[in-house]
C-alpha cells in the first residue's frame, strides 16, 4: 500500500496534469493521464515536464489553478472520475455533463448521487 504522502503527491500531480490537458489536449482520456503520472512519479516530474515542453512548448509550471473548482465543469468531472473510476468511458462522462446542467439543481443532485456511490 502507498504512503499517504505519497497518495498526496499521486493526486497533486494527477490534478496538474489533468488541468494541463485540459488546456492543451481537452479529449484526453483519464486512464491515459493515470499512466502519464505513474511515469512521472516513477522517473521524475523534470523529465516529464521536458517532454511537455517539447510537444506542447508548455509544462505543468503553467497550471495556475488552485482547486477543481476552478476548472470548467467537464475537467471537474474528468478530475473525479480519474480517482474514483478511471475505467469511466469518456462518452458517458460527457453523458454526466450534460445531465447535470440540463437539470436546475443538478450539481447538487450529481454531488448526492456520487456521495452514494463512491
Amino acid at each position: 500500500m502507498a504512503s499517504p504522502s505519497l497518495d498526496a503527491e499521486r493526486r497533486a500531480l494527477r490534478f496538474k496534469v489533468i488541468a494541463f490537458y485540459a488546456k492543451h489536449e481537452p479529449g484526453k482520456d483519464a486512464r491515459d493521464v493515470n499512466d502519464l503520472c505513474e511515469w512521472a512519479l516513477q522517473n521524475g516530474v523534470a523529465p516529464f515536464n521536458s517532454k511537455l515542453r517539447n510537444k506542447y512548448g508548455s509544462d505543468l509550471t503553467s497550471v495556475t489553478v488552485t482547486s477543481v473548482l476552478d476548472l470548467p465543469l467537464e475537467v471537474q468531472f474528468r478530475v473525479f472520475y480519474s480517482e474514483f473510476d478511471p475505467r469511466k468511458p469518456q462518452t458517458e462522462i460527457d453523458e454526466v455533463v450534460s445531465w447535470t446542467r440540463s437539470r436546475p439543481a443538478g450539481m447538487a443532485e450529481i454531488n448526492a448521487r456520487l456521495d452514494r456511490k463512491y
